[in-house]
């Protein structure tokens, strides 16, 4: 009865590989403050990666897609190497602030708005202009040398656009694009939630998002505005449970979108399929996630 049932996970493990044989590696790069790990939470459909600046990413991490499993695997390298089941945003925070580890490996399920065609890697480098640990920098920029990705997703702040920090980070990224043009470069316009549209314009500040990565000398710019907080909150409420304090300002992001035209889905040109995405989940609140603008970014992901 052992050996059958172990012949049947073997088939299956067999089934996923062919099923999924490719491997979309995702290098996410930013400054601090500007939401990294509420995005990839968001890209991910669990409250996982420490969000708060004193708990931030010292180390790289890696999440690899596994839709079989229903809990978060770690494996982890360093002076020493361990193994966890069941990894929550508490003991992540606990492994990622063990200075024995080094690399921290995730698998895991992924809970997407879109449909992904291959397993993804999302890798979560640290914020680099950390004033308390200037190794940050070298840890991003050595595993940028490394090219262990096939696209760079890039996040921009954008109530502090062009700031120094960013301005510096971005430059070592363009020069490493020159020397590697093969690889792919995506921008997100993150903390677009945080414009007050009545004083500024979203367009107006896409439009300078653009122009100012074009003055660093990336011409062709593909860039989508997001609220990764609303969509981080979308999920959660989905397939988690939100805290009342979550609850209140999912109440008062959902007054916000839905009651104004604008959706951040227009101030985007990764996708001209606006109103016509099909949802892996047909349950969720289409009209506020499509205003997130997060789909047109997993939409972009899963065609890589």
């Amino acid at each position: 009865m052992n050996s059958k049932s172990g012949m049947r996970n073997n088939k299956k493990k067999l089934n996923y590989k062919k099923k999924h044989n490719k491997l979309n590696r995702i290098l996410v790069v930013s400054t601090m403050s500007s939401g990294k790990s509420t995005l990839i939470n968001a890209l991910i459909g669990k409250e996982l990666f420490p969000s708060r600046n004193d708990a931030c990413t010292s180390k790289v991490m890696r999440y690899i897609s596994n839709n079989r499993l229903k809990h978060v695997k770690a494996i982890v390298k360093g002076e020493k190497e361990a193994k966890f089941n069941n990894i929550t945003k508490e003991s992540l925070a606990e492994i990622n602030s063990n200075q024995e580890y080094n690399s921290i490996m995730l698998t895991g399920p992924i809970k997407s708005l879109y449909k992904y065609k291959n397993l993804i890697e999302i890798i979560d480098t640290p914020g680099t202009n950390n004033s308390q640990d200037e190794n940050h920098m070298n840890i991003t920029l050595d595993f940028l040398e490394s090219g262990q990705f096939d696209v760079i997703l890039y996040i921009l702040n954008a109530t502090q656009l062009g700031v120094n920090d960013d301005l510096v980070l971005l430059n070592k990224i363009k020069q490493y694009l020159d020397k590697n043009m093969q690889k792919k470069i995506v921008f997100v316009l993150n903390k677009m939630d945080q414009i007050d549209d009545e004083i500024e314009s979203i367009e107006d500040i896409y439009n300078n998002a653009i122009n100012y990565i074009k003055k660093i000398g990336i011409d062709e710019v593909k860039l989508v505005s997001i609220s990764a907080e609303l969509a981080k909150l979308i999920k959660k409420d989905k397939y988690e449970r939100l805290s009342k304090f979550e609850e209140r300002k999912f109440k008062m992001y959902k007054s916000m979108f839905l009651e104004c035209n604008n959706s951040l889905y227009n101030y985007q040109n990764l996708s001209e399929n606006i109103g016509k995405v099909r949802f892996k989940d047909k349950t969720i609140n289409k009209e506020l996630s499509m205003k997130s603008g997060l789909v047109v970014l997993e939409e972009y992901l899963a065609n890589l």
